[in-house]
This record gives C-alpha cells, sequence and structure tokens, in this order.
C-alpha cells in the first residue's frame, strides 16, 4: 500500500482540524450541520462538506457572473489575470496587539508556498477552470475550487450550489 509522506500526513491533519474547528465555531447552532460555509469576503468564502470529506473555496454568484463576463469578453488567460489580480493571494499573517502595541508575524515561506499553490490552480488548469466557470454559469451556481476531497489534498475546479451565495463585487 502506498504510504503518504510525513509532510504530506501532517499537512492533511492540519487542514482538517483547523477547517472542523473553524466550521464547529462558526455553526454552534447547528453542530450536526451537512455542510459549514463561512465568509472570506464579499466575493467569496470556503465550504466544509464533512460527510464527503470535502473542503472548497467557492466563488460567490455575483462574482462568478462578473468572471463569466470577463471570459466572454476577453478569453480565458485574462480572466485568470483578472482571478490573480483581484482576488488577495494568499498570505500567513497575524497581528497581535497589546496595549497600543503592535506586532505583526509573518511567515513568509508559507506564504510563499500558498501563492504558488493558489498561482498554480488558476493559470495550470486553464480547461479545468473554462469548464468549471462554464457549468457555474449555466447552472446558476459558484465557482469553486476544491482543495480537499474525500480526506485528500487535491485542486481541482468545480462548480457548487451547495451554500452558493449571493456575494457582493468589490
Amino acid at each position: 500500500m502506498k504510504q503518504i509522506p510525513r509532510r504530506r500526513a501532517l499537512a492533511v491533519v492540519l487542514t482538517v482540524l483547523l477547517a472542523a474547528s473553524t466550521a464547529a465555531a462558526t455553526t454552534a447552532c447547528d453542530p450536526i450541520s451537512r455542510t459549514w460555509a463561512w465568509k472570506g469576503g464579499k466575493t467569496h468564502g470556503a465550504v466544509i462538506e464533512p460527510t464527503a470529506g470535502r473542503a472548497s473555496v467557492a466563488i460567490y454568484r455575483r462574482a462568478t457572473d462578473g468572471l463569466f463576463l470577463v471570459y466572454k469578453a476577453k478569453g480565458m488567460r485574462f480572466t485568470q489575470d483578472v482571478m490573480w489580480s483581484l482576488g488577495k493571494p494568499p498570505e500567513l499573517k497575524k497581528t497581535f496587539t497589546y496595549k497600543g502595541r503592535s506586532l505583526t508575524l509573518s511567515f513568509g515561506a508559507g506564504t510563499k508556498y500558498l501563492r504558488n499553490k493558489a498561482h498554480a490552480a488558476i493559470y495550470d488548469q486553464s480547461s479545468d477552470l473554462r469548464g468549471a466557470l462554464l457549468d457555474a454559469h449555466a447552472r446558476r451556481s459558484c465557482l469553486a475550487l476544491t482543495l480537499l476531497s474525500f480526506g485528500r489534498p487535491t485542486s481541482n475546479w468545480t462548480q457548487k450550489q451547495i451554500d452558493c451565495r449571493d456575494g457582493a463585487m468589490p
């Protein structure tokens, strides 16, 4: 049987623990929900589906509609450029404030890794992204990037109707 390398196994465990604890904290009224979602801003949020062991980042309906309009007018490469430039790349940074003094911790190696993964998800899977964008538009749903499926790390574009919100344009 193929063994998962130690670093990858640790990443999976940490992702699941972080997702489960965040989702539990945000769904105190219904902790046994089939899906958990929380907002990441006006344009996107996270969707956790515990029964499928799936975690995704969903781009809300209005932002998905905007991306579809960009795609129709300018093509896929320009749409990818818009996603990269407007969708704030991931960054591991935390600011602590105590008695008027602030300390910001930035984790450069982790941030670089996350940004490289985000860039690859947008630019290296253009046909997958295009298909998901067309599907999302046809079904009036949200464009989504699956990060964890059946407990395993993955990276594929899809559309989500589960917890698909309208959102807003920035």
